[in-house]
């Protein structure tokens, strides 16, 4: 598919006949994870650039606003805005009604399709696999083996070195935009010159003029901000946030995480210079994460405390930012970051965001209890389930739709060993499962319930054989596990 200049192209091309005021973008796409696409769309139209955006304070004749790295910012019309948060995000329903949704071909908006998808692409991803690096093998512990093991974790060196590896041919002719990818750049080249940050006009001329045979940029907001605006100038291809580089002595081989985090990709580019933007910042203090939520709020500064004591960098649900209790910085999740410490230590917090964003499962079983209608007059789906039935197995519900593999993985697995299962017949309320599975690049999910009556009052009422069917039927799946 394409990369993110034949995206920008094939997008601008289409906003030109709209031609908006503003253009707002989110910071960056699930699959991808450059953020580059806003910048390079920006500079092929000709719009005013602010990445990063947290608030907006004005919007008129003039945009003015508040950025999670560079603080208060503003700029003329007509602009074009990434965010890293503007609103609560609005979830699909069951009842929405379809819409018409107008189609344009490249025709309808003067695309030529040399320069679109895949033949328009200036990098090209030669391999991918899977992330071992990042597997979490996740162990809970037990409060008297807390300090142990945080003692053992500040004892040990961290293996996060910048480019591990050395190329042992080298390129020719490497430049950096300023000081921070020096690490990155001496790995792959004997040959290294440092450039300073200006304007992007300024440094497309210096590529232009002096022809280097590859370019690396920090991951700074300033950095990535120009370096996408330089590569849409001068049509060049742009790896993002790369973890190591390699060369055989002609080509740069960037490398690179996708899909958030799970699988390595290693890439190339057709043009030169190839550039990249390297992974520079590197928060030291994160082999350690103490992250709270609001059950938390009224300890803010004896959490602060607690991590400072121990060396741990802090995490907080997005609940606890948005009521203004720690800055964004902090936040976890889809809207906010992803971490992989050695240590987490979740204090009042119950999000399933923040545990899916810190666990990286690659499946999950949500147990809930169902409410059920089996009461005398009541038939079919409105019964949804019935008492001493066995789990309840759902197909879908009104926030999820159920991975159907790991439902007959699981139907399967009760009728293998006489494990009473039943099937949810009737789609309404909603768990976890809907935030959980579109966490980090998708996680595929199971639903099991306990049926139960008059849920949510004071008299609910289930049965121990459910009970242990639901066990049973958990176990049995965990022990066997055959799904892939």
């Amino acid at each position: 598919g394409a990369d993110t200049l034949a995206t920008a192209y094939t997008l601008s091309l289409a906003l030109k006949k709209i031609d908006p005021d503003y253009i707002f973008c989110g910071r960056q796409t699930m699959e991808g994870d450059t953020g580059q696409t806003g910048p390079m769309l920006s500079e092929m139209l000709g719009y005013k650039l602010i990445t990063e955006i947290m608030q907006i304070e004005s919007i008129s004749e003039r945009i003015i606003c508040q950025t999670r790295r560079e603080g208060r910012m503003e700029a003329d019309l007509p602009v074009l805005a990434t965010f890293e948060r503007i609103c609560d995000l609005r979830l699909p329903s069951l009842f929405s009604k379809m819409g018409e949704v107008e189609t344009w071909t490249a025709d309808d908006i003067g695309a030529d399709i040399e320069k679109c998808g895949l033949k328009g692409s200036p990098t090209r991803v030669i391999q991918t696999f899977e992330n071992e690096s990042g597997k979490r093998k996740c162990k809970f512990l037990p409060k008297d083996e807390l300090y142990s093991v945080i003692e053992k974790i500040l004892s040990e060196k961290s293996d996060k070195l910048q480019n591990e590896s050395v190329s042992e041919n080298k390129l020719d002719k490497v430049w950096i935009v300023g000081e921070k990818p020096s690490g990155f750049a001496k790995s792959i080249s004997d040959d290294v010159t440092v450039i300073p940050l200006t304007d992007e006009d300024d440094i497309a001329r210096k590529i232009k003029e002096q022809k280097p045979n590859a370019v690396l940029w920090a991951t700074d907001s300033e950095s990535k901000r120009i370096a996408g605006r330089v590569a849409s100038k001068q049509k060049l291809g742009l790896c993002a946030d790369c973890t190591s580089l390699e060369t055989d002595g002609n080509l740069l081989y960037m490398i690179r995480p996708a899909l958030s985090g799970k699988v390595i990709a290693k890439i190339k580019s057709l043009t030169l210079p190839a550039m990249a933007t390297v992974r520079t910042e590197e928060n030291t203090k994160e082999r350690i994460v103490v992250s709270f939520g609001y059950g938390a709020k009224d300890c803010v500064n004896k959490v602060k405390a607690f991590a400072e004591k121990i060396g741990a960098g802090i995490g907080s649900s997005r609940k606890v930012v948005d009521n203004g209790f720690i800055t964004y910085d902090t936040q976890i999740g889809l809207t906010g970051k992803i971490i992989a410490p050695e240590l987490y230590i979740a204090i009042g917090i119950s999000g399933a965001v923040v545990a899916a964003n810190t666990v990286a499962p690659d499946y999950a079983i949500i147990m809930e209890a169902t409410a059920i209608n089996d009461l005398p007059g009541v038939s079919g789906p409105a019964r949804v389930s019935s008492l001493g039935g066995g789990v309840v197995v759902s197909l879908v519900d009104a926030g999820t739709i159920y991975d159907s593999a790991f439902v007959r993985y699981a139907l399967q697995t009760g009728e293998d060993h006489g494990i009473k299962c039943q099937i949810k017949q009737f789609a309404s309320g909603a768990n976890d499962a809907r935030v959980i599975q579109r966490s980090l690049s998708g996680v595929r999910v199971l639903g099991l319930a306990l049926p139960t009556r008059y849920i949510h009052s004071a008299s609910n009422v289930t049965t121990f054989e459910d009970y242990e069917s639901a066990r049973d039927l958990t176990i049995a799946m965990l022990k066997e596990w055959k799904l892939n």
